[in-house]
């Protein structure tokens, strides 16, 4: 039995009202998630905040969306052998969360759905900025400079806006039509895939110009996705049950990575050395996730965790590598890498968990969900 899952190492995909949170946008204090751990109350009103609509149309700069922090008790973490425990430290409502991004060294968290960017202060949930589009505008992507944004309407051209004023800085005009579009980590370079053929083209974000293009990847299907690792040197493509790795700079073919069922997301550690796929296996009759972890080099399989609470559909390393977050349906797992055993399991969301990501210093994990809801989750 397959399962088709969408690819999340990055990608963008309503609102659960809380009835207990408040509609003027005040957040309410969170409560302690276990008698062992500390309050943390958010004890600021956060009044939306406004901006003038730019010349440029469309897409259009708004205001920035509701923030309203939970007014329930907040969810606890499984207790687990090692004494893993976490704590939900604040909560932003907003529609269709969809993709999670990490800004100015953990300073700020930027919320992605394909049709509005928004940017909120990490600490007080503030929202800063709040982009827009409209008359059909898709948002692709952020770059980590936290203002560069791809937008098209038609994909066969693509504007890089300016979130903060709403000005377009650059048009590309591409050959052929394209589905997606992601910055390299470095945010000086455009990649975009090819109707056309099974390739990745490289822009120039300051030119505008194509810089090259990377080929090579074979599928029996000419379906296929691609992500960057963390340090921008590896592309990842990804189609049905493959996965293999390419050297950006040798445009080198490199390890191949083949699942029984359809893949739904990827992730690989900070240093490179480490690829994590998430697809679906049959254990005891009964379909799960199966998250393989394997070494990016030599394209060894180094484990398999089975994820017997779900098939899972997003994965996140933390910084240093030694945790690995798994998002299911409604639950966050924690893997040890290490040691490859399960230490703790995040309840709480109401719905499918669409992306985590670890912050800089690797002690909060940010997860969003269809329900509506952004939830920042505080480890020890």
């Amino acid at each position: 039995m397959k399962f088709l899952l969408p690819v999340v190492i990055v990608i963008l995909t309503v609102i659960a009202c809380d009835a207990s949170a408040a509609s003027d946008g005040t957040p309410i204090p969170t409560q302690t998630i276990a008698a062992a751990t500390k309050v943390v109350t958010l004890t600021h009103t956060v009044a939306p905040t406004s901006a003038a609509t730019p010349s440029v149309v469309p897409p259009t700069l708004t205001s920035t969306p509701t923030l309203r922090a939970t007014a329930t008790s907040a969810p606890t973490i499984a207790p687990t052998e090692s004494g893993l425990r976490v704590k939900e430290v604040g909560q932003i409502r907003l529609e269709n969360p969809s993709r999670l991004m990490w800004l100015n060294n953990g300073a700020s968290l930027a919320v992605i759905n394909p049709t509005n960017i928004s940017i909120y202060d990490a600490t007080t949930l503030s929202g800063t900025t709040s982009f827009s589009s409209t008359l059909g505008w898709r948002m692709l992507d952020l770059a980590m400079d936290g203002r560069t944004a791809p937008a098209t309407v038609d994909q066969k051209s693509i504007d890089l806006k300016d979130v903060t004023t709403g000005k377009t800085l650059l048009t590309l005009r591409l050959a052929s039509p394209f589905t997606i579009a992601l910055f390299t980590p470095d945010g000086k370079t455009l990649a975009t895939n090819s109707a056309d053929q099974i390739a990745v083209l490289l822009w120039d974000v300051t030119t505008g110009k194509q810089t090259g293009t990377l080929k090579g990847f074979q599928t029996a299907a000419p379906v296929y996705s691609f992500a960057f690792s963390p340090d921008g040197k590896t592309l990842i493509w990804i189609s049905r049950g493959t996965v293999q790795l390419m050297d950006i700079a040798a445009n080198k073919m490199g390890a191949r990575v083949s699942h029984e069922d359809f893949v739904g997301a990827v992730a690989m550690t900070q240093d490179g050395t480490l690829l994590a796929t998430l697809s679906a296996t049959t254990a005891n009759k009964q379909v799960v996730g199966l998250v393989k972890l394997v070494d990016a080099a030599s394209g060894n399989e180094v484990a398999q965790l089975i994820q017997a609470k779900g098939v899972g559909s997003t994965l996140a390393f933390s910084p240093d590598g030694k945790l690995l977050a798994v998002g299911t349906e409604k639950v966050i797992t924690l893997w040890d890498v290490a040691l490859q055993k399960e230490v703790g399991v995040i309840t709480g969301h109401t719905d499918r968990i669409n992306s985590l990501a670890f912050s800089p210093d690797g002690r909060t994990l940010a997860s969003s969900s269809n329900d509506g809801t952004v939830r920042l989750w505080r480890l020890p």
